[in-house]
């Protein structure tokens, strides 16, 4: 089975997945605030290749704790997004979101991930744009290494 339709909102944002520098006033609290979600973000990208011989269950468990810090930080990282990226990072959320909500409803059971996982795949594809956009912003402007 394949989990990369279910684990892609969590790396949606993985390309700030390092450290920031600082940036211009508002420039430098949005970053801040995505610096802060990236351990979060780090963590999520490194389900996708276990290391251990974690089980399924544990990588469910943490994928969705990893999910729920994320979305916390939803409204600080919208409220603080300049206008260059805002619309591709409520797309971002938008897929983050949609993703949630579907794997919340089987309970995050990776085992039930097959009749839902081309929609899965076609959401997070849909943000393909806007991904690269946030990509070139946090590393050009936040200065955020791996992006």
């Amino acid at each position: 089975m394949r989990f990369t339709p279910v684990i892609a909102a969590a790396v949606l944002l993985a390309f700030c997945a390092s450290s920031a520098t600082a940036a211009p006033a508002r420039d430098a609290s949005f970053c801040g605030t995505a610096k802060g979600v990236a351990v979060y973000l780090a963590d999520s990208g490194n389900l996708i290749s276990p290391t251990g011989g974690e089980s399924l269950a544990t990588l469910e468990r943490k994928l969705r704790a990893d999910y729920s810090a994320i979305i916390k930080a939803e409204p600080a990282l919208k409220s603080q997004a300049p206008s260059s990226v805002k619309p591709d990072l409520l797309k971002a959320f938008s897929v983050i979101n949609f993703i949630n909500a579907k794997m919340s409803a089987v309970g995050w059971d990776f085992t039930k991930v097959a009749p839902i996982a081309q929609s899965l795949s076609a959401k997070a594809s849909s943000a393909r744009p806007a991904i690269a956009h946030l990509e070139a912003y946090f590393k050009g402007t936040c200065h955020i290494k791996g992006a």
